[in-house]
C-alpha cells in the first residue's frame, strides 16, 4: 500500500512539473508604484528581445495612452491628438512600465453558463490549483 501511495505521489509531482515547465515566463519593466512626477521611460519596445507570439500591456509614452501586443503585433492608442483618438502599430514606442509574456501554445477551456467573477471562471476552466 505504501509503495502504492508513493507511486501515486511520483506520478502527480511529474505532471505537476511538467505543467509548471510549460507555463510561460512572465517579465516585467518598470513599475507603477515607481513613478514620480518625472514618468521615467522604462523600456522601448523595440529593445525587448524575442517579439514573437509576444502577448503585453502597458501605459503609452507618459501616460499618454495604452499599448498592447497581441501575438507579436504591437498596438498604441492615444487620445492627444487634437480632436480625436488614434490606434496605430509599431515597435518603435516607449511605456514607463511594461508586462509581457510569449505564448506559442495556448490551452482551451469551456465555460459554462454565466459568470460573475474570477473565482468563477477559475473554478469552471479546471486548472489546476482550481478543483
Amino acid at each position: 500500500m505504501r509503495k502504492l501511495v508513493l507511486f501515486l505521489l511520483l506520478i502527480s509531482f511529474s505532471f505537476l512539473s511538467s505543467k509548471a515547465q510549460n507555463t510561460p515566463k512572465i517579465h516585467t519593466v518598470g513599475a507603477m508604484k515607481d513613478m514620480g512626477t518625472t514618468y521615467p521611460l522604462e523600456v522601448w519596445l523595440d529593445t525587448l528581445p524575442d517579439k514573437s507570439n509576444m502577448f503585453a500591456m502597458g501605459p503609452y509614452d507618459k501616460m499618454k495612452g495604452e499599448i498592447t501586443v497581441f501575438d507579436g503585433k504591437p498596438f498604441f492608442a492615444t487620445a492627444f491628438v487634437k480632436d480625436k483618438g488614434v490606434v496605430s502599430q509599431s515597435w518603435d514606442i516607449r511605456s514607463p512600465f511594461f508586462v509581457y509574456s510569449n505564448v506559442k501554445d495556448w490551452e482551451e477551456f469551456n465555460l459554462d453558463g454565466p459568470i460573475n467573477s474570477t473565482q468563477e471562471i477559475q473554478g469552471k476552466s479546471g486548472c489546476i490549483g482550481n478543483k
